[in-house]
């Protein structure tokens, strides 16, 4: 405000005086109106010592705001270097670990079907049976038991504990995204914010990294799994077709199961429409899949259920 009251005052005093009622009345000088000393004279006052006071209360305000920001700057600085610095070191050694660990489920050896060595319709190589094993345990307990491990190893090497530890249900694991933490993050959300400043200790994992890291780990296993059911469809999807070639070239040499050779024959008889040979078709399909479950398992690759459902539905 660039006028205080007594200035207000005066430029009200000399509006009045230089109204054209003044100059009408051949008056000099015309008198201040009674309304103005006795009301609007006491209210303007009383309202400019009310807005002064505000003024200079919000910039009071804003001072201590200010200087709260500029020494609360040190710590949360300090703190988001930090969790920073975990984020590396974790990135790091769990990169490491998640290669070891395709390695040991021995992914790396069959990046397509076609590598897995076969007997005839039935595979025959040790290294596959290790897959399926390993990638079966994913879907069950086995899953949280590995993601555990994971986790715990990837700490280990980095140098960090978790005093909570971990149970590795997704639902549980808040998405944070897959990055550094950054001033913003303090700013946009207070309840975050208090999260994050928490633990003050730099060999105990921050709660950003916490999410960040078990989230990762829970991405890897699914993406390995999605992995190899891809794979092992693949395998069978190849094997089935070579199958029901043999079937039409030398049904008799094929070693069949009684609903598949009635199918075969089924589909062969003179008479039968387009429409029936289309159903009777996808009927030996199922019938094919079943027969390659049995003799998967019994070649000790035993592959998860959903594969083989998601097999018979196609």
């Amino acid at each position: 405000m660039n006028k205080g009251p007594a200035q207000i005052v005066a430029v009200l005093r000399q509006r009045y005086q230089s109204t054209p009622r003044a100059a009408d009345a051949g008056l000099i000088e015309s008198t201040v109106p009674w309304t103005f000393n006795q009301i609007l004279l006491p209210m303007i006052l009383v309202l400019t010592a009310v807005v002064l006071t505000q003024i200079l209360d919000y910039r009071e305000a804003f001072s201590k705001l200010v200087q709260s920001d500029r020494d609360a700057q040190g710590p949360i600085k300090t703190r988001i270097f930090m969790i920073n610095y975990q984020y590396q070191k974790l990135h790091y050694h769990l990169e490491q670990v998640k290669a070891e660990k395709r390695s040991a489920y021995f992914v790396t050896r069959f990046p397509e079907a076609h590598r897995v060595r076969r007997n005839g319709s039935v595979p025959d190589d040790e290294d596959f049976k290790v897959y399926c094993d390993s990638i079966k345990r994913l879907y069950s307990d086995g899953y949280h038991d590995e993601a555990a491990k994971i986790y715990a190893e990837t700490l280990g090497r980095a140098g960090i504990t978790d005093p909570q530890g971990a149970k590795f249900d997704r639902k549980d694991v808040v998405d944070l995204g897959n990055r550094e933490v950054s001033p913003g993050d303090f700013r946009k959300d207070a309840e975050l914010a208090m999260k994050l400043c928490v633990e003050a200790d730099p060999i105990v994992i921050s709660y950003w990294n916490r999410s960040i890291i078990q989230r990762a780990i829970l991405d890897f296993l699914d993406g390995t799994k999605q992995e190899a059911a891809e794979l092992q469809e693949q395998l069978v999807f190849a094997i089935r077709q070579e199958m029901k070639q043999e079937i039409f070239d030398d049904p008799e040499g094929m070693n069949l199961s009684d609903d598949a050779r009635q199918l075969v024959e089924d589909i062969k008889k003179p008479g039968t429409t387009s429409q029936e040979r289309q159903r009777l078709g996808r009927e030996l399909k199922r019938s094919l899949i079943l027969q390659l479950e049995t003799r998967f398992e019994d070649a000790g690759c035993d592959m998860p259920d959903i594969v083989w459902k998601q097999l018979r539905s196609k």
